[in-house]
């Protein structure tokens, strides 16, 4: 199965709901959450998947940006919730 395929396939089922309502699981490397994105970066292609980062970068007010990562900026500390399995699955 393609990205696009699974991608299609996420937007059209429950699970996307489920993951709009913050109800992913990331905390845990061997949740399904984890499994499916892990599988999902496996298909893509590296030259794909940096044209469609520098895409939607492009989109992303900077200062939004910096808000949401950096610790504390308006109350905010996103990535310091993460445990290292989360941490690694975004990177």
């Amino acid at each position: 199965m393609g990205l696009l395929q699974e991608i299609a396939d996420s937007i059209g089922s429950d699970n996307l709901k489920r993951l709009s309502a913050g109800n992913a699981n990331f905390d845990d490397p061997n949740s399904p959450d984890v499994q499916h994105l892990q599988q999902m970066m496996k298909n893509i292609e590296p030259d794909q998947l940096q044209r469609l980062l520098e895409k939607v970068t492009q989109k992303v007010d900077p200062q939004e940006y910096s808000d949401h990562v950096t610790p504390g900026a308006n109350g905010t500390n996103p990535l310091g919730q993460l445990n290292a399995a989360g941490l690694g699955s975004i990177a």
